[in-house]
């Protein structure tokens, strides 16, 4: 959302003396005006030659006119006799001139109002451009009206209106004698959309991209006669207090668009270094956030993209930090790299110093393509393990990559394959947890950064985790992390440095080296460095055997043989499983043994309310249903109690929300669940902790029990006084 002021009627008298011209004394603020018996008050009058000349009517917030709005601008300039009227909330605003005609009086829309030179000189506009602190806000109102009325598509909308920021960057930088970004007084629609063409003219050769603009001539010339008198080059333009390109920042607004936010790509591209003369490629270079940044440190850069209007609005970032920008191609980077239409003919395979990309991820691929790929699902291959694998063709050897994936990626049994294989042939540098609102509000997942160098890793050596603390802030603004990126940024550089990290960072990074799980997630190893334990930790796997409940499919159908007791995830309560309302089914219990629970096994929901337990106090063996799984302790190993308080423990669930995946349905992943640490502390300690949960188990076993007594003498005290009412003498 664009930031009002909370006074628009300053603001708006601001933009009157700054960029229309008027000097103060032609202003006045709550004008009275009269109309026969009607009295009114307008909010800004502006004064020519003594006499009322533009009336200024406040609206905040102003998205559209309504027509009430516009008929009473309407009784206020017949009031005051004034020729031209606004309706405004001091950016969004609505202009209108005054047509009198015999017996009637009407308001025609014009693109804006007069501006104090304008007046004077009838002919083009001043050449002397303003300088404005809120240029962005104009763009991005130009933009989210034509969005509006526009009759072509979305993304042509969006590629003509930058061609036009583009026409007037470049007249503004070449053309600063004889300006050709303007609109007459007497110019018409038409006339305005060719000189504009004629400016893409000059500078088809420079970015690659056409001169023909679609939209209509009259949105052409409305845009233009509004940005005409600002100066794009000496305005301030931010978003989240950072300087940034206009595609960028028009990309920014259009919820369809993944923009990798600006402080994100000046972190990636702090974090890693880049030499002079480094040769980049950024295999889905989007708008080109990336290699713009990287070109500022003199390093040479390549971009692919496959959409012809995203790799139009890369060269134009490209071309405004003055590289080249034919050095954006259009070309499907999924394709095998012999076959790339790129002339002269030349191997791309370990050419780079660099790969750096924020690919597209969730897509699925299922054509031809996929024959290159060897980390794949039948199904078809994911785009981000496609991009991934393709990098690891690209760097040269000690190359690096810098990729953004769902951090999905790093976790999940689908592309365990291919984290092996970069564990086995990469140098993992670091894996940096993203908040999951960064990329909001196109998406809201979770992602990670991860830095790859091209060389065999050492054994056991310790990997560089961080992660960046999601933002309290409503506004979620990558602006809002940079003081985190800085001192992730100076931790990486101790731990390259020094192999360790000080005190000072150790709150959210950790050094860890990778476990048999191969998983890569923040989340999974933040707790799991053996260092954080007071006592050595050991793999569940090795405490304890684990099932997981069968299926629905799987359940048994017999009318024979021996009962037993389906236990759900809704049966497990208060560290126990509550059996009262369970109805038994009858199965064969030799063909179905591995579901049957024994004493001290402990039960965990995997879906619902996942990572609930429960001990198994009987020996009449339950039946364990799909959404649970049977944890099923080595006594001489942990003490079956000892680990039912560690998972009820706060520690012990916020340890289980790691191993638990998805949004709208969470699931206890078994294989994860398998690769958790547990600290084991001494048996005698196991034995206080556990013996506090029993005795936590038996109080409630006789609040229980009481319950139930005092149930049955309410029965009694209700039945005795009933007889009453039915003339029979109550016996205690």
């Amino acid at each position: 959302m664009i930031k009002r002021d909370s006074n628009p009627e300053k603001r708006y008298g601001d933009r009157l003396i700054e960029e229309y011209g008027y000097d103060k004394e032609s202003i006045r603020f709550k004008v009275p005006l009269s109309k026969g018996p009607a009295r009114y008050t307008t909010d800004i009058m502006v004064y020519h030659q003594g006499r009322p000349f533009i009336v200024v009517e406040i609206k905040s917030p102003l998205k559209d006119i309504t027509r009430d709005a516009e008929e009473q601008l309407k009784q206020y300039m017949i009031a005051s006799g004034a020729e031209y009227g606004v309706v405004t909330d001091s950016i969004n605003s609505f202009c209108y001139k005054a047509q009198e005609f015999s017996g009637g009086f009407s308001l025609t829309r014009i693109s804006d109002i007069p501006s104090s030179s304008s007046i004077e000189n009838n002919t083009n506009p001043s050449n002397k451009l303003l300088p404005i602190k809120h240029l962005q806000e104009i763009i991005w109102n130009e933009f989210d009206s034509l969005r509006a009325t526009s009759n072509i598509s979305k993304d042509s909308t969006l590629l003509d209106f930058i061609k036009i920021i583009t026409a007037k960057l470049y007249d503004e930088k070449e053309n600063k004698s004889k300006p050709s970004f303007y609109s007459g007084i007497n110019d018409d629609a038409e006339t305005v959309k060719s000189r504009i063409e004629s400016i893409l003219l000059n500078i088809k050769e420079k970015i690659g991209i056409s001169k023909e603009i679609q939209l209509e001539a009259k949105y052409v010339k409305d845009i233009v006669v509004r940005l005409q008198k600002y100066s794009f080059l000496k305005s301030e333009l931010t978003t989240d207090g950072l300087n940034i390109m206009y595609p960028q920042l028009i990309m920014s607004r259009e919820l369809g668009m993944k923009v990798t936010p600006y402080n994100l790509v000046k972190f990636a591209v702090e974090l890693v270094g880049i030499q002079k003369n480094h040769l980049v490629i950024d295999p889905a270079c989007g708008l080109g956030g990336f290699l713009v940044e990287v070109s500022k440190h003199g390093a040479q850069i390549l971009g692919f993209d496959i959409n012809s209007a995203t790799i139009d609005l890369a060269r134009i970032s490209m071309y405004l930090i003055g590289q080249n920008p034919l050095r954006i191609i259009r070309q499907d980077s999924l394709q095998p790299i012999e076959k790339y239409n790129i002339e002269p003919k030349k191997t791309f395979i370990g050419q780079f110093d660099l790969v750096i990309t924020n690919p597209p991820f969730g897509s699925k691929i299922t054509d031809e393509r996929l024959d290159y790929y060897q980390f794949k699902m039948p199904s078809g291959g994911m785009t981000e393990s496609m991009f991934l694998e393709q990098s690891t063709r690209l760097v040269k050897n000690n190359g690096r990559i810098i990729i953004i994936l769902p951090e999905g990626f790093l976790f999940n049994a689908q592309n365990e394959a291919i984290r092996k294989s970069i564990i086995q042939d990469f140098k993992i540098e670091a894996v940096i947890s993203l908040p999951p609102k960064l990329f909001a509000p196109v998406f809201s997942i979770k992602t990670s950064l991860l830095v790859l160098r091209k060389t065999i890793p050492e054994p056991n050596q310790k990997i560089f985790f961080a992660k960046v603390i999601a933002s309290d802030s409503k506004n979620n603004s990558s602006d809002d992390y940079e003081e985190q990126f800085a001192n992730i940024v100076e931790a990486f550089r101790e731990y390259q440095q020094k192999n360790t990290i000080s005190r000072k960072h150790s709150e959210n990074v950790i050094l860890t080296r990778i476990l048999e799980s191969n998983r890569l997630d923040f989340d999974y190893y933040s707790r799991q460095d053996l260092d954080k334990f007071k006592h050595p930790a050991r793999l569940l796997s090795e405490i304890a055997e684990l099932q997981l409940g069968a299926k629905t499919e799987q359940l048994p159908q017999k009318t024979e043989g021996s009962q037993v007791l389906p236990v759900r995830g809704q049966n497990i309560r208060d560290f126990t499983v509550d059996s009262s309302s369970i109805v038994p089914i009858k199965i064969d219990r030799q063909l179905n043994y591995k579901y049957l629970t024994l004493a001290n096994d402990i039960l965990m929901t995997r879906t619902g309310n996942p990572g609930n337990v429960g001990i198994v106090e009987q020996k009449d063996p339950f039946f364990i249903k799909e959404n649970l799984i049977r944890i099923r302790p080595k006594i001489d190993e942990v003490d079956p109690y000892y680990l039912l308080a560690f998972f009820s423990s706060r520690e012990g669930k916020e340890i289980l929300q790691r191993v638990t995946t998805g949004t709208a349905i969470k699931t206890i992943n078994l294989q994860n669940l398998l690769s958790l640490q547990i600290p084991i502390p001494p048996l005698d300690i196991q034995k206080r902790i556990a013996k506090g949960i029993m005795d936590l188990l038996r109080m409630k076993r006789d609040i229980m029990q009481m319950q139930a007594e005092s149930e049955t003498r309410r029965k009694i005290v209700d039945e005795g006084v009933s007889t009453l009412f039915q003339g029979e003498k109550y016996h205690d």
